[in-house]
């Protein structure tokens, strides 16, 4: 465009030559660029534009969570972060979350309430918390009464927060799996035990590294694989 091409930058690559230097931050496709005449370049090959899942540069074809991903984007149920960025390696926020819930049931129509003091009204998941709220999915923080939409969510709070919504939505939620095999499973807290036993049960918690991990936080591709389980086991 007016003569320029626009070349994306190399990442800082750590001292031993194996990956970026995480000390440096992320990598921001969107910024780190320069300009360069197009008089000195030569165009050795065009790709193809690329589109849907594959837009994102950080979503690598083959990798073990591109179906998953592939999955919750076509039906509209995640998107990315930007239209260039799907933050695979991002702990998934509680808001987040609370939306990705809200439009697998449809998005439906709610009015604003302040049922929670930190959730004013026109944000991107504004909606989400009400609607989650006032059916009894998300109940928010029992301590300050807040929803804590930019905290990240734990594995047990999603896992409570899929068995809510499967009760709401009239589900069999009967199964229950033995999760005292994990190591870690007496640090499961007293309201996510049995949403956990059910998680495990039909395959959405699979351990991590064997350990249930109940207060860990949960990266967005693991989000993805976890809403692709649960949609395909209820068939929706």
């Amino acid at each position: 465009e007016n003569g320029l091409y626009m070349i994306q930058s190399d990442g800082l690559i750590n001292s031993s030559k194996t990956g970026l230097d995480a000390s440096s931050g992320v990598y921001d496709f969107e910024n780190m660029h320069a300009y360069i005449g197009s008089s000195n370049l030569v165009i050795v090959n065009e790709g193809r534009e690329l589109t849907g899942v594959d837009a994102f540069r950080d979503v690598i074809s083959g990798g073990w969570y591109y179906d998953y991903v592939k999955y919750v984007y076509d039906r509209g149920i995640m998107t990315g972060m930007n239209g260039r960025y799907f933050g695979v390696a991002e702990n998934l926020k509680r808001a987040q979350f609370a939306t990705i819930i809200y439009r697998i049931a449809g998005s439906p129509e709610v009015k604003y309430e302040p049922v929670f003091w930190d959730v004013p009204d026109g944000t991107f998941y504004t909606s989400a918390a009400i609607w989650a709220q006032m059916n009894d999915i998300i109940t928010g923080y029992t301590s300050d009464g807040s929803f804590g939409g930019g905290d990240d969510i734990t594995r047990e709070q999603m896992a409570t927060i899929m068995f809510r919504y499967a009760q709401h939505c009239g589900y069999d939620t009967s199964q229950r799996g033995d999760i005292s095999m994990y190591p870690d499973a007496t640090n499961v807290s007293g309201f996510a035990s049995e949403a956990m036993q059910w998680a495990s049960a039909i395959g959405l918690i699979k351990g991590d590294n064997g350990m249930l991990n109940p207060q860990g936080s949960a990266s967005r591709v693991h989000c993805a694989a976890i809403i692709t389980r649960f949609m395909e086991f209820y068939k929706l």
